[in-house]
């Protein structure tokens, strides 16, 4: 029966997630060349080739452009870009080169919670000063915090992909329900706008494949984190505490107005759901955002808005909730055989013509000057980098080590799925702070935990 009534729903999104790996695969062509292209102006006499590793991320098309744009600038050099199929295949890739110093890359790409976490902390990148000692942080550039070793920087960030609210804008007009600012916004939607019978679920969470992802968001937003202080070395962990029993009570309500079998929705599936007029609301990566407005693929192109991931209400530090544990950063590998040309490369990413190319082909640039740019965001179709632009200015930064990887998924998809499956929060969250501890304790980790932290 179970496997009917999953069948059932897959059918029910017109196979939805074919059409969203599609979109993958192909680019969202329509939505990239739909954009203008971006003058570019010869900047120097650099040569040489290097090779930059990169799965098949949906934002692929807007880095090609980057990547053809840096070869117009500098006829004498080549990008040799390598693909491999997964983000998972690129970690192991990039860290067997580092760890056995093979050199095959001179580029390492890096999101913060898989290479991140392991090659900078690793010492496999180099310090940006070590190659520029005249490199100055600048403040148009947002720099995620997991890019730093013992203070120093040692990536570039290239693109940033956090969640975004994505909500029926006209939906919310008809009933007169303002843009949602905060988690007690978002259910009061949900309560209004939730509808099986048309059907249009009030909130899509995800609670398969990566679902601790979203979670986190909404725990920074309600002031919580995983550990006391993981930066300073504190691992103590503190998941199960007022702020988390807030995130959990607040994730428990909204999924009441989930769309059919909750525990199967994925990233894909939040998607489809949004796309195809059947979600009110969901919180999903930047990356999503061309397809809301693809003709291919969405149902309500224009109707679906943006804003940035809603504040908690009720506790010390709450705030809006975005975190950059998704976004993507550019390392030199300490075992390049052009060092040089790399960095020139990476610090090319950063710049504002780079980061505008980016922008104009749906892809969340890490420059703030990029993202406020008034003859974009003032454009409709730009509103998602409007949000983004909102978002930027509250960014917050998950742990960033080895272990975190694994305490974040399969670790945090399993608690994630006790909450949606019924779970009390209180049992759900003493269970996840324990497995940590755990976890850590047998890392050899200095680490300790509480059980019902939210009374203390």
């Amino acid at each position: 029966m179970a496997s009917e009534k999953r069948v059932s729903r897959r059918k029910f999104l017109y196979a939805g997630i074919g059409v969203a790996a599609a979109a993958v695969v192909g680019g969202l062509a329509w939505y990239y060349t739909s954009r203008a292209p971006v003058a570019v102006t010869p900047t120097g006499k650099l040569t040489g080739t290097i090779n930059v590793p990169q799965h098949k991320p949906p934002w692929l098309p807007g880095y090609r452009a980057i990547i053809a744009q840096f070869e117009k600038n500098n006829p004498g050099v080549k990008v040799n870009l390598i693909l491999v199929a997964s983000n998972v295949e690129l970690r192991d890739k990039e860290v067997a080169d580092a760890l056995n110093k093979t050199g095959t890359y001179d580029v390492y790409a890096m999101v913060g919670l898989l290479q991140g976490a392991i090659l900078i902390p690793g010492n496999h990148t180099y310090d940006i000063n070590e190659l520029d000692p005249e490199y100055k942080e600048d403040p148009n550039i947002v720099y995620f915090k997991w890019l730093y070793r013992d203070d120093k920087l040692a990536a570039l960030p290239l693109n940033v992909n956090n969640d975004l609210l994505y909500y029926r804008k006209d939906l919310f007009d008809e009933v007169g329900l303002k843009r949602p600012d905060t988690w007690e916004d978002v259910i009061e939607a949900a309560k209004t706008l939730h509808d099986p019978d048309k059907p249009i679920y009030g909130f899509v969470p995800r609670c398969a494949d990566d679902p601790f992802y979203e979670w986190y968001h909404m725990l920074v937003s309600f002031g919580g984190e995983v550990f006391v202080d993981w930066k300073g070395g504190d691992f103590t962990v503190r998941i199960n505490d007022e702020h988390g029993l807030a995130t959990a009570e607040t994730f428990v309500e909204l999924v009441k107005y989930a769309p059919p079998e909750p525990l199967s929705i994925t990233q894909s599936d939040m998607i489809s759901y949004m796309a195809t007029g059947k979600g009110a609301q969901a919180l999903i990566v930047y990356a999503g955002t061309p397809w809301m407005d693809d003709p291919t693929f969405s149902k309500v192109p224009m109707k679906v808005d943006y804003a940035p991931p809603p504040k908690g209400t009720g506790l010390p530090n709450c705030d809006y909730g975005p975190i950059d544990g998704g976004s993507w950063a550019l390392g030199v590998s300490r075992y390049s055989k052009n060092p040089e040309l790399a960095y020139e490369y990476i610090k090319f990413c950063t710049s504002y013509s780079a980061q505008l190319t980016f922008a104009l082909r749906g892809v969340a640039p890490v420059r703030l000057d990029v993202a406020s740019d008034p003859s974009l965001i003032e454009d409709p179709k730009y509103r998602n980098l409007k949000a983004e632009g909102e978002a930027l200015k509250h960014m917050k930064t998950s742990p960033c080590f080895p272990e975190f990887s694994y305490i974040h998924n399969p670790m945090g998809k399993e608690f994630v799925q006790k909450l949606a499956g019924g779970m009390d929060p209180k049992e759900a969250l003493n269970w996840f702070a324990e497995k940590i501890y755990k976890y850590l304790r047998d890392k050899g980790y200095k680490t300790s935990w509480e059980p019902n932290l939210w009374q203390k």
